[in-house]
């Protein structure tokens, strides 16, 4: 149940917490705090946390793909930015080989393949809108366009300044028959 989740979760706070009393300077304790934070909508605490773990660890790019969002929410167009072209550089440095050989993946129609490492850039490196429109494309290939939505939902939430994202959303939902309730 929802009450179980939510008091692991308020354990999990106090025992960072802890951790971070021995030794401040852990980058990962205060993303994973700042993630704990926005579950629990106390956005100004997991803004404070986001922004330390990129201060400890600048090349964090959860951190700063966390931050794009915040910034945005708050109409800080400038430190959004900032930090989006700090995740996506990071992101394109660590991940573009893996980005290569996901395409390569896509283009020989191993799309299970392909998935998998669309899926795993997208959880090290969220902020990489290429991994999504890779995911997308596949999905999009193999006519499962509720995936294909389901993972642009996804990046809207990440990045929610990213345009191309709404015009591949809405040419799914004008387009193509997704199951579920439609107006008639």
């Amino acid at each position: 149940s929802i009450y179980v989740q939510k008091n692991k979760k308020m354990r999990a706070i106090d025992y960072y917490h802890r951790s971070l009393g021995i030794d401040e300077g852990q980058a990962e304790v205060h993303f994973a705090l700042g993630e704990l934070y926005e579950f629990f909508i106390e956005r100004d605490k997991a803004l404070l946390h986001y922004r330390r773990c990129v201060e400890i660890d600048p090349g964090h790019v959860k951190g700063h793909s966390s931050l794009v969002r915040f910034y945005l929410a708050r109409n800080d167009p400038v430190s959004a930015d900032r930090h989006t072209s700090i995740a996506l550089r990071l992101g394109r440095e660590m991940f573009g080989d893996r980005l290569a050989r996901g395409e390569e993946a896509r283009k020989k129609g191993t799309h299970g393949e392909a998935l998998d490492i669309y899926e795993g850039i997208i959880r090290e490196a969220p902020i990489l809108d290429e991994a999504y429109i890779g995911y997308y494309d596949v999905c999009r290939g193999i006519g499962d366009y509720t995936a294909a939505a389901r993972i642009l939902e996804r990046l809207v939430f990440v990045r929610p300044d990213f345009k191309k994202t709404y015009l591949l959303l809405g040419d799914i939902y004008y387009n193509r028959k997704l199951p579920g309730p439609r107006k008639v």
